[in-house]
């Protein structure tokens, strides 16, 4: 069961754990840049790209599955 919360960066540092894995976000308006970390690993790694399109929930699911993530993490466009 997925909870959603908006907390800082900052208040997951002292929790993260390399044994899990974590997916970033990088929200485009056409593509989505995704990233994570291999289990063992703190430095996230480029994955691809997703499209930004009618399937995109599903898309993310799928990734989140995939790579049996724990946080899911979305980076905000600063130039918006």
């Amino acid at each position: 069961q997925a909870i959603l919360r908006k907390l800082p960066l900052s208040s997951y540092r002292q929790k993260m754990s390399a044994t899990n894995v974590y997916v970033a976000l990088d929200v485009g308006e056409v593509r989505i840049g995704v990233a994570s970390n291999p289990r063992g690993v703190y430095i996230a790694q480029p994955r691809g790209v997703v499209a930004n399109d009618k399937n995109v929930v599903a898309s993310i699911k799928k990734l989140i599955s995939d790579e049996q993530a724990v946080v899911l993490i979305v980076g905000l466009p600063r130039g918006l």
